[in-house]
């Protein structure tokens, strides 16, 4: 079977205030890196390092977001949240389909080491008390 990877996402390991994930081409070279703020409350996103500027801009809830390259909007994220599963809609050209894909899959990866150092230290304060 030929390996026909475009991506590979990976997560900073240790995060706590800034969450960050990488995406690297098939070359195995960093071609951008997906960060957050310290306190996002908007459900931004900021691409560094990619040849276009990227953003990712949010609402409160983060379920509809707007994808701006450039300054200008190429697509929109829909996230729909279930007990077991997180699941996406994305809609963007043709053109910009395979990197965006990763984005997605890297912001997601963000969401969910956010909110497992949140659970960790929730557990970590109910074992104190």
């Amino acid at each position: 079977m030929e390996d026909k990877r475009l991506f590979k996402i990976r997560n900073k390991w240790f995060n706590f205030f800034v969450h960050k994930a990488y995406i690297y081409d098939a070359n195995k070279k960093k071609i951008a890196t997906v960060k957050d703020k310290w306190f996002n409350t908007k459900g931004e996103y900021f691409v560094l390092g990619y040849k276009d500027e990227i953003k990712i801009q949010g609402n409160f809830l983060g379920l509809t977001s707007q994808i701006l390259k450039n300054g200008e909007v190429v697509g929109t994220i829909r996230r729909q949240v279930a007990i077991i599963a997180d699941s996406f809609e994305l809609e963007v050209s043709e053109e910009d389909m395979p990197f965006l894909v990763a984005l997605v899959i890297a912001i997601d990866n963000i969401t969910d080491k956010k909110y497992k150092n949140i659970e960790y230290f929730n557990i970590k304060e109910y074992q104190k008390g």
